[in-house]
């Protein structure tokens, strides 16, 4: 399985040979859908009214990780995505999800 994050671009993709290895390919972006992005996906998760990748990611894990809650490594990871993608919250697109998603 490949999971592709903030990107749905094949060409911007780190190892773009990995979409056609994976069996199964799932996206997740905040940005718009272009007229190039990643056709094979199974699960494509595109958001562009969220402020970030990372507020995407935390809104999935809400409903599918109460049984193994993130190490403190990982909600500062998901939490830098949010920084620096709303740089330090002064995007247009932040608002009431993204600081829940915070």
């Amino acid at each position: 399985m490949v999971i592709v994050v903030d990107t749905c671009v094949p060409s911007r993709v780190e190892a773009p040979a990995l979409l056609e290895i994976g069996s199964k390919v799932i996206v997740l972006d905040h940005h718009r859908r272009g007229a190039d992005f990643i056709k094979n996906a199974v699960v494509d998760h595109i958001d562009p009214a969220a402020s970030s990748t990372s507020e995407i990611v935390a809104e999935i894990l809400e409903f599918y990780n109460e049984q193994n809650p993130l190490s403190k490594e990982e909600i500062n990871l998901l939490l830098t995505g949010i920084v620096l993608d709303t740089n330090n919250y002064k995007s247009t697109r932040v608002g009431p999800r993204t600081f829940h998603a915070s």
